[in-house]
């Protein structure tokens, strides 16, 4: 679902949240039990399931994370446990093919937050990655950066529900989904 600064009816974001939360909800796989936050515990909730949700834009509470933290927020009041993770402003390293993630399970580039990710999407029951769209396509950084994480290791994720949100203005959201 694209997101169109301004334009886009905050009911939109209830129904994309709505959306996302039947996939988590109704996908074929079992839950795993974690411990409660204290936070949830207050609240009288139980969370059975955690969401690693990932904003690719520079700008850390930009549109894209905007976007991002309503799908969190629908899935928190649903007892889904989320935590954002931004990509930060620094360069990101591109696949080397150097194959030493093979032996050991990382990155060998440890000057960003793929490695982090990497532990975080292991223990998440599922993954959103927002994006904004820089010239008909999804960030450079975020493509790097899904590129490292993914390489060697997509085993990790197997069966895992997930999303993805471009934040556009006029054109170039179909082609960012499409990478």
């Amino acid at each position: 679902i694209g997101y169109d600064r301004g334009i886009f009816p905050p009911v939109c974001f209830y129904l994309l949240a709505s959306l996302l939360l039947s996939l988590f909800v109704c996908s074929n796989f079992q839950v795993k039990v974690k411990l409660v936050p204290e936070v949830y515990l207050k609240k009288g909730m139980v969370v059975f399931m955690k969401v690693l949700l990932i904003n690719g834009s520079t700008r850390e509470q930009g549109c894209t994370y905007t976007a991002l933290k309503e799908v969190a927020d629908t899935l928190e009041k649903n007892s889904i446990q989320t935590q954002i993770v931004h990509i930060g402003k620094g360069a990101t390293h591109d696949c080397i093919a150097c194959m030493a993630c093979a032996k050991t399970g990382y990155c060998i580039f440890k000057e960003d937050k793929v490695n982090e990710c990497i532990d975080l999407l292991k223990e998440a029951d599922g993954f959103i990655v927002g994006s904004p769209v820089y010239y008909s396509g999804p960030t450079g950084s975020i493509c790097s950066f899904l590129d490292r994480m993914f390489f060697l290791k997509s085993a990790n994720y197997a069966y895992k529900p997930a999303a993805a949100i471009a934040s556009c203005r006029r054109g170039g959201g179909t082609a960012s989904f499409d990478r």
